[in-house]
């Protein structure tokens, strides 16, 4: 009995895990149209090549329930050009090539004779369209003749033979070249490998960003496109920054019209200055730019010129391979191609020193006008000194030009282009001196200006925004500021004070602390500079000026560009020296006692500390003034002692503005000038990059 019930349990046991086991489901009947096709195919003589290719074919029990039709090629469409037959399906689909699956050739449900009239669409188990046309008695699937037109029908089947291959889908093959790579040897430049190309059935799918297509070139520089529908498109190839499209500030109207953008075109490059010359004159022209379209054929160069975007198109023919050549590039190949080696990257570097001196420069007088600290003689500044300017002041457009047209991309393209260079061990040295110079650019734009857009490549890009921009442009000054920090050394020789040190990285960073009301931060950062050693004040207040460089002098932009309206400004009149080597630093240790001392007295926790005395009185004493302070004075009489320290120790060096507004007496100051609270707490953004980005914002007022 005990065995007997063991063999039981056994039993319900194995019955119980077999119900538990899912089943596979059957699929008999379309697994039996396979076989009935196959077999009746293979009784026809001249379609025996192509029956082995039907055991492959797949379907469901719904799809035999309704029956197939199969256009099937003779065996005379199997031969390849070599005379070679077909014998496997790996050579089938080389004999197809425009097929992966013999499902292609075979339609869900029953075609009738009847049904094959002029312009039937059938579609196929792959999802490929075949169109009949009927031509006088003939009749045609794709092109291809229908010998059979009576069709043979079966089990749930209906063949018909058709004399050839299926005509292959449209395909396109786009060689994308890039065009810095120009050379004598070179008139295209070299094959661009890993470029994007986008198809656009329209222009207006390219103003709305909705590509067709979109592949990426080989090591060759080619972009397949296979299967592609028949029409024409339009080629958009990218590369990072490079393009086909040049969407440089001024080349482009980045603000769809009618649906649709418009900037210039071109289809080759300068080969020679003889080339040049006999051309119509526009901008960049040079051997290696590219040569710009004179649409309106007038003889200039201009935005009259425009054309609608994208310019360059290619059309896709049912069995045929079309091709088209792109140059990609940029408004100015010869200045944002790829650095060669570092001797042009160093003297690329100093060519931004020159543009950030010349920001310096302007930043400051624009400061002191914006202030009670100077009154502008100069016509150009009337509209600063009483507050009357608009979005469309020149004055900000040129600052803001200075930055994102100049200084900024050819700083990126340093810190882009450098790393890549052979090793070198000057390479780090470079790229930090290329981020300090860029924090210094983002720092002066947002002190006035608040939200401006990052420009991470060389070139605005369409989506140019300024959304948070303040914020952002902090975040990248302070980390430009720290990675700068770990490679620059703490000091150069004198005669190179512009280059910037530790000590100028860590200046910088106090002063951008104290912009954004971070007075804990200003304060460490300003006393890390004053506790370095590496710098001391001059006994005597106008040496700073007339002696620079000094031991005072923490960073000096001045030499790098003369400006002799400048000189008027700063220096004539006897403020700074009356003499033509006195110089304006950027920034010197006077600066850090300040920043240090309001830091310390503002901070949560903070007040009136020996060193916050000490630092006061160090300026007060050689300013020979008598703002000297001591411990037992009052946070308010302390304050008042620093903000006019501030101001008789920085006159005209370009901060005045800045700490007025920040201690909240910009109105009271400044409103017998026209000054105006909030509007005037920044500038405008001017109107000619909200003109042109629809992602930019503007300041409250303007």
């Amino acid at each position: 009995m005990k065995y007997t019930a063991l063999l039981i349990s056994i039993v319900l046991l194995a019955v119980a895990c077999k119900k538990d086991k899912p089943q596979p489901a059957e699929n008999h009947d379309a697994e039996n149209l396979v076989k009935g096709l196959n077999g009746q195919v293979a009784k026809i003589d001249s379609l025996s090549s192509f029956a082995p290719y039907l055991k492959d074919l797949e379907l469901n029990n719904a799809d035999a329930a309704q029956g197939v039709t199969v256009f099937a090629p003779v065996n005379s469409a199997f031969n390849d050009p070599g005379g070679r037959k077909a014998a496997g399906n790996g050579e089938l689909r080389e004999a197809l090539p425009d097929s992966t699956d013999v499902q292609d050739y075979v339609v869900k449900g029953i075609i009738n004779t009847s049904a094959l009239t002029n312009n039937a669409h059938f579609t196929t188990l792959n999802g490929k369209t075949l169109t009949i046309t009927k031509t006088g008695d003939d009749l045609r699937v794709n092109g291809v003749l229908l010998t059979g037109k009576q069709g043979i029908s079966g089990d749930k089947t209906m063949i018909y033979t058709i004399n050839g291959l299926l005509k292959k889908s449209p395909s396109l093959v786009i060689t994308v070249w890039d065009a810095t790579q120009w050379s004598a040897t070179q008139p295209r430049g070299a094959v661009a490998g890993g470029a994007t190309v986008a198809l656009y059935r329209s222009r207006e799918d390219y103003a709305s960003n909705a590509p067709a297509y979109t592949a990426e070139t080989d090591l060759n520089g080619k972009a397949k496109f296979s299967k592609v529908d028949a029409g024409v498109y339009f080629i958009v190839a990218t590369k990072g920054d490079m393009s086909n499209i040049l969407k440089d500030k001024g080349f482009w109207n980045p603000q769809p019209v009618g649906g649709l953008l418009a900037g210039y075109g071109f289809d080759s490059v300068f080969q020679t200055t003889a080339e040049v010359a006999a051309s119509p004159q526009q901008p960049n022209g040079a051997p290696g730019n590219f040569r710009l379209w004179d649409a309106n054929a007038d003889g200039r160069i201009d935005n009259n010129d425009f054309v609608a975007l994208p310019y360059t198109s290619v059309k896709a023919e049912q069995g045929l391979t079309a091709t088209r050549d792109v140059l990609i590039g940029y408004s100015n190949n010869n200045n944002l191609k790829t650095i060669p080696d570092l001797l042009a990257a160093k003297a690329l570097l100093q060519g931004c020193y020159s543009l950030d001196a010349t920001a310096f420069l302007n930043f400051t007088m624009m400061d002191s006008y914006l202030s009670d600290n100077a009154d502008a003689t100069a016509a150009k500044w009337q509209a600063i000194d009483n507050f009357t300017f608009t979005p469309q002041e020149p004055i900000f457009t040129s600052l803001w030009n200075s930055a994102y047209l100049s200084a900024l991309p050819q700083l990126n393209r340093i810190i882009r282009d450098v790393p890549g260079l052979p090793d070198a061990t000057e390479k780090a040295t470079v790229i930090a001196e290329a981020k300090y110079l860029r924090a210094y650019i983002y720092l002066q734009l947002f002190t006035y200006f608040g939200n401006v857009p990052i420009l991470n490549g060389v070139v605005l890009p369409p989506d140019l925004s300024n959304t948070d921009g303040r914020q952002k442009a902090y975040q990248q000054v302070m980390k430009d500021l720290d990675e700068a920090s770990t490679v620059l050394p703490a000091q150069w020789p004198q005669d190179q004070v512009f280059r910037p040190t530790k000590g100028a990285v860590t200046a910088l960073a106090a002063r951008t602390a104290l912009v954004q009301k971070d007075y804990k931060n200003a304060a460490i950062y300003a006393q890390s500079v004053l506790n370095s050693g590496n710098y001391q004040l001059l006994p005597s207040y106008l040496s700073v000026f007339t002696t620079a460089p000094n031991a005072e002098v923490i960073w000096d932009l001045s030499d790098r560009m003369q400006m002799p309206e400048f000189n008027a400004y700063f220096i004539y009149g006897g403020l700074h020296g009356n003499s033509a080597s006195s110089r304006c630093p950027t920034i010197r240790l006077a600066e850090m006692y300040l920043i240090a001392a309001e830091g310390l007295l503002e901070q949560p926790g903070g007040g009136v500390t020996a060193d916050v005395v000490n630092y006061i009185n160090r300026l007060s004493l050689r300013l020979t003034s008598s703002q000297v302070v001591s411990t037992n004075n009052t946070i308010a009489q302390v304050r008042n002692a620093l903000r006019n320290i501030w101001q008789q120790e920085m006159l005209r060096e370009g901060n005045r503005f800045v700490c007025l507004q920040r201690w909240g007496m910009a109105q009271l100051m400044l409103g017998a000038k026209g000054y105006t609270s909030p509007k005037n707490e920044l500038l405008p953004i001017p109107a000619d990059y909200m003109n042109s980005y629809s992602g930019m914002m503007q300041n409250v007022g303007y």
